[in-house]
């Protein structure tokens, strides 16, 4: 049972690294979004 633990430790680490990637890719994307927004004039009001 303490094999399982331990295996399940480094997996959440590598989960972790992957998470930060994504937020870096969602804050680009983010950055990209509201000058798109911002770009269309207000025909949609």
């Amino acid at each position: 049972d303490t094999a399982n633990p331990a295996r399940n430790q480094p997996q959440k680490k590598k989960n972790i690294r992957f998470s930060r990637q994504n937020a870096h890719r969602n804050r680009s994307i983010g950055n990209q979004s509201p000058p798109q927004q911002r770009s269309p004039p207000p025909r949609s009001l």
